[in-house]
């Protein structure tokens, strides 16, 4: 086992390698991210990476490909960093979570979480503090809501069956811009042009569409095929988000909606991520794909 634990840990650091770019970053050698003064050891993003896929092949489930473990690792770090930043609004809010009560709510809400919820999220024990301080503190600011910053994206693009395809696709778009559109439409599954909003699809975010500027052109696998998508505009509003709205989704889209939240504390107190894992998308408190999913 430990052999196998080291081949997964050297799997899982190839994996995040291919994602490095020449971005100077504030991260150490060691650290996935920092959040303010408190550092995210990379070394501990990849064991929980390492501990997900033994979980998932102990399911009887494959292996996962250096690009499900380089998603893994992005995943991780995202989860780690809004932990650092939910103690900080839970604080100020006045929102203390005890042991008891992250007890009880696993006990009491377990059936309701999925394996892929809590393996992706990392310490099931973490996930329900994070998700009882995040209803904490929106029971707080009560009807008016906490405010957040939306993010629209139009875009249009196609789904090709394999990476190779999305490569050459996405040169082609980029080598020809004038001629993308119909290029795309012309494919055998093309996505018309379409906008998006992260607070209606807020499980997008870790694509990148909504950190991409306009031009960009990103690929990214999506259920056994790559998905190549071309943003071409990007706006930006402000908008309110309520308790009432987050009662009714899903565990992990409260979770992912409601880190809209987290977005001033992510701006005063500074988060970087290491360019090994991804880039940092403050709007979304999402660790994205760098290089545009290559």
């Amino acid at each position: 086992m430990r052999i196998r634990r080291q081949q997964l840990l050297l799997s899982a650091f190839a994996a995040a390698t291919v994602l490095l770019t020449g971005t100077a970053c504030a991260t150490s050698a060691t650290d996935a991210a920092t959040v303010g003064d408190q550092s995210i050891s990379e070394q501990a993003i990849f064991d929980r990476t390492a501990s997900v896929s033994e979980q998932v092949q102990q399911a009887g489930q494959p292996a996962p490909t250096q690009l499900d473990l380089a998603a893994l690792n992005r995943t991780q770090t995202a989860a780690a960093i809004r932990s650092q930043l939910w103690a900080t609004a839970a604080a100020d809010a006045g929102v203390v979570i005890s042991d008891a009560e992250v007890n009880t709510a696993m006990s009491g809400s377990s059936s309701n979480v999925s394996a892929t919820t809590v393996t992706e999220q990392g310490e099931v024990g973490q996930l329900y503090r994070d998700l009882l301080s995040l209803q904490g503190v929106f029971t707080v600011a009560g009807a008016r809501g906490l405010p957040v910053t939306d993010v629209t994206v139009r875009i249009d693009g196609a789904a090709v069956p394999n990476r190779d395809e999305a490569v050459a696709l996405r040169s082609s778009v980029l080598a020809n811009p004038d001629g993308a559109a119909a290029l795309l439409a012309g494919s055998a599954s093309p996505i018309p042009s379409t906008e998006v909003d992260l607070v209606a699809r807020p499980a997008l975010a870790p694509t990148g569409i909504f950190l991409a500027k306009p031009g960009e052109v990103l690929l990214y696998p999506q259920n056994g095929q790559f998905v190549v998508v071309r943003v071409l505009d990007r706006r930006e509003s402000q908008t309110a988000l309520t308790a009432t709205q987050l009662q009714a989704e899903s565990i992990q889209n409260q979770l992912d909606l409601g880190a809209l939240a987290l977005q001033p504390y992510a701006a005063e107190q500074g988060v970087t991520v290491n360019p090994r894992i991804g880039l940092f998308d403050p709007l979304s408190v999402q660790v994205v794909p760098g290089g545009s999913g290559l």
